[in-house]
């Protein structure tokens, strides 16, 4: 008896605006339609299978592999997303209330008394953040890196200063009366895969080319390692962040057999399954895949950034040399600059 062929059935069901996929396919995408808040379109499933995976029906095998990778071809535009994961991830009060406990070892449950202050513009290489909040009369302001970066109190100071103006806008600075402000705490997430300890502190005074016992100007910035093995216990008494993290490690182990883009999509499939960020995933997958790409690139990007300014030094290093090298041989030999170097074999 011939055996029966299989088929897996894809619908694209968009967020938004309707979109013609069809038509998608071979046509370029402008980077603002991405952008929209649910308008790409996010892959479903349209079976048994529960959570979004794969449903397997009779046809030709190779109609699998073609419909997912015309999924994943959708979403190489995704490159101009310019959201963080985490940002995204962390929207409503309850989520930032659940951090914060967290953070301070607290059961807080009424956030209403929470106010939001993230900067919503986050545009890579310019001013944003990823998570800020006002409650109980303090100012956090959270950060997540996937990279080491000594200048986060910096960065901060940029950050709480245009954080600080949004709140005080209807106030008079320069009138008589104090204006009080809630204090700021400095919170940064590290989930990169260079080694780091579990808890660092940066300080503004760090950077500072002289020292002062008293620093007129101080930001102090504590760095938390939220990778496997690193302050389990913040990460089990928020979900979300616990969750966060369980994705991205899906994703890393997965980049180990194939690129990004199906590394991403393969670990989103996993975490549905097991009920991981399950809803948001299940509503948001295109956008998660164009964050993931956004991210992981920007992380690409600063490591190259460092590498190409250490050769650089190196070579400004190497010509400083010469450069003193020639005029020992100029003062020594009472020679001209051009002799020097033809001694040296440089021309």
């Amino acid at each position: 008896m011939q055996s029966k062929k299989q088929r897996v059935e894809i619908i694209f069901i968009d967020l938004g605006e309707e979109t013609n996929v069809t038509e998608q396919k071979n046509e370029a995408v402008s980077g603002n339609a991405v952008e929209k808040e649910n308008d790409a379109c996010s892959y479903v499933s349209t079976a048994e299978k529960e959570y979004g995976s794969l449903s397997v029906r009779e046809d030709n095998k190779y109609e699998v592999a073609e419909q997912v990778n015309h999924f994943l071809n959708e979403y190489k535009i995704a490159r101009n997303h310019k959201d963080l994961l985490l940002h995204a991830i962390f929207k409503e009060k309850e989520d930032f209330m659940s951090l914060y406990n967290a953070l301070n070892g607290t059961s807080y449950t009424d956030a209403a008394k929470l106010e939001i202050t993230t900067l919503e513009n986050a545009v890579y290489m310019s001013v944003q953040n990823d998570i800020s909040f006002v409650f109980l009369s303090e100012l956090y302001m959270i950060e997540h890196q996937s990279t080491i970066n000594p200048n986060m109190p910096l960065r901060n100071l940029t950050y709480i200063a245009k954080v600080l103006s949004k709140i005080t806008a209807k106030e008079d600075i320069y009138g008589s009366k104090q204006i009080k402000l809630p204090t700021p705490r400095f919170v940064v997430l590290y989930n990169g895969t260079r080694q780091m300890k579990e808890r660092t502190v940066l300080r503004l005074s760090d950077a500072y080319e002289k020292k002062l016992e008293e620093p007129e100007l101080e930001l102090i910035t504590t760095v938390l390692n939220i990778n496997e093995g690193y302050n389990e216990q913040l990460k089990n008494a928020c979900k979300l962040l616990s969750d966060y993290m369980t994705l991205i490690t899906k994703i890393r182990e997965n980049q180990n057999v194939m690129d990004l883009q199906q590394a991403t999509y393969q670990a989103i499939e996993e975490c549905i399954r097991e009920d991981i960020l399950k809803d948001f995933l299940m509503r948001h997958r295109a956008e998660v895949i164009a964050m993931m790409l956004y991210d992981f690139d920007m992380e690409k990007h600063i490591e190259s950034e460092k590498a190409y300014e250490y050769e650089r030094g190196i070579e400004k290093g190497m010509e400083k040399g010469i450069k003193l090298l020639i005029g020992n041989l100029m003062d020594s030999m009472h020679i001209s600059e051009q002799e020097a170097r033809k001694y040296l074999k440089l021309q």
